[in-house]
């Protein structure tokens, strides 16, 4: 089941980007730094894949693959929240995360082992900058489906509180799935597929939005 929800989650995902390259010149910047995300998670994916079949491990592509989505969902914020324009704030979260994740990989988990500790500094910072944006927008009106930006930062902490239980608290969390017979890394499939999904119906309609950033 997992595996069968795996390929599904592949062929989501680059639907998802194959739609987001379509409408790329319509966006404004923020969303043009989303669908480069979603193409680049694609991507890696893919590189991914292959490097656990052919080396038994893919923690290297994971691991530079995160210095690249940490740095363009910085970037969405940064473009997507009007404060943060301003101030520059998603940049300079960007870079700090940046630096954290190089130190991180010269003196404590090199590029070949999970890098937990920078993971946990990524999803409390997008969970930080995804509720900023949910209660800026929420304050001017906006509700889920009805403002893109509102849609995908909920879409945001559901997928990073998810990682955050599943990093933290994997072996725990993970036991008490399988005592229900449910696989975690399923359930975890399962939401992802939504969210891209979702993401995919995000782009289809943006033209309709009109959003200016």
């Amino acid at each position: 089941m997992t595996l069968t929800l795996y390929y599904i989650y592949l062929v989501i995902l680059g639907i998802a980007s194959i739609i987001s390259i379509i409408q790329i010149k319509k966006m404004a910047t923020s969303f043009r730094l989303l669908s480069s995300l979603i193409c680049v998670s694609f991507a890696t994916e893919l590189v991914a894949y292959w490097a656990a079949v052919k080396y038994g491990n893919n923690y290297v592509v994971y691991n530079i693959y995160s210095y690249i989505e940490f740095a363009l969902i910085c970037l969405y914020f940064n473009y997507s929240i009007d404060i943060f324009k301003k101030h520059h704030i998603g940049i300079f979260i960007a870079i700090c995360g940046t630096l954290w994740n190089l130190a991180n990989t010269v003196f404590l988990q090199p590029l070949d082992k999970p890098n937990f500790n920078f993971m946990a500094v990524e999803t409390l910072a997008i969970i930080y900058m995804s509720m900023n944006a949910i209660y800026i927008h929420f304050k001017n009106g906006s509700r889920f489906g009805n403002n893109l930006h509102f849609t995908i930062a909920s879409l945001f902490v559901l997928n990073w509180m998810i990682s955050f239980l599943h990093w933290g608290m994997g072996t725990h969390i993970a036991n008490l799935f399988t005592e229900k017979g449910v696989s975690l890394q399923a359930v975890i499939l399962a939401i992802n597929i939504i969210i891209y999904v979702v993401f995919s119906a995000t782009f289809v309609t943006y033209p309709k939005f009109n959003r200016t950033e």
